[in-house]
């Protein structure tokens, strides 16, 4: 009976030292296994979207910067990230650049335009951003109306009072007024309306002639009717005299 007792005293001992021994390898794998969680932890994706307005002017003459923001947002500061972006109407690109390093948040982006070399139209904006060249963001196309108000370059008139007499005018950009139609108003002197005369229509340089049969004294001035990208201009009032 002693040794038996005695036998099952060791026996039970035994039990608890493994259930110990096993609650001490499970209490040091939990605390193992923590680190290792934190490690797979993934870093924020990054995020892009475009804000500009829904019309932008460009000059009527010369070059200026088309501005909108790159938003956005998840990037690493120890990462380098890089903008590819762009403004586009069909087959007319023109890129834009970051006025400076990336940040998160709002990122000035500027795309130089010309006058003379994009038209006025239905623009749409696009973005992405990579890190290390591959890219890790794509912000959704942003559209935008590219729309210009041209200006009168030039303007005078020529003839016999009575006869026959030509107007000639232009206007910049051309690649903007180039087919839209010019209409020539009149008003003899000592009346207090203006009639249209006639119209034609401007050609690829921006210049248009318009031939009057009958000249005569009073004042002018000649209208180009635009559409949603261009604007409707009317040009400088001009006198018709007699010179001799």
């Amino acid at each position: 009976m002693g040794v038996t007792t005695g036998l099952a005293t060791v026996g039970t001992g035994r039990k608890r030292l493994t259930a110990l021994l096993a609650g001490v390898a499970l209490v040091a794998s939990a605390a193992v296994a923590a680190p290792a969680g934190a490690a797979d932890a993934q870093p924020a994706a990054v995020t892009a979207s475009i804000t500009i307005a829904s019309a932008v002017s460009k000059s009527a003459t010369g070059c200026k910067d088309i501005v909108y923001k790159v938003n956005l947002s998840g990037l690493d500061p120890n990462e380098y990230y890089s903008l590819s972006s762009k403004i586009a109407y069909g087959s007319a690109t023109v890129n834009g650049y970051a006025a400076s390093t990336l940040v998160n948040g709002a990122n000035r982006v500027e795309a130089f335009v010309c006058s003379s070399t994009l038209k006025a139209g239905a623009y749409r904006v696009f973005a992405t951003i990579k890190a290390g060249g591959t890219t890790v963001a794509t912000a959704a196309p942003k559209s935008f109306k590219l729309k210009v108000k041209p200006v009168w370059t030039s303007l005078s008139g020529s003839g016999v009072v009575g006869g026959a007499g030509t107007i000639r005018g232009s206007l910049s950009p051309s690649i903007d007024v180039s087919g839209k139609v010019v209409k020539v108003y009149f008003k003899k002197a000592g009346a207090s309306t203006y009639k249209a005369l006639g119209s034609t229509r401007v050609n690829s340089s921006g210049s248009f002639t318009w031939k009057w049969s009958k000249a005569a004294v009073g004042s002018m001035y000649v209208k180009l009717f635009g559409n949603t990208y261009v604007s409707t201009v009317k040009s400088p009032t001009m006198a018709i005299k007699r010179t001799s």
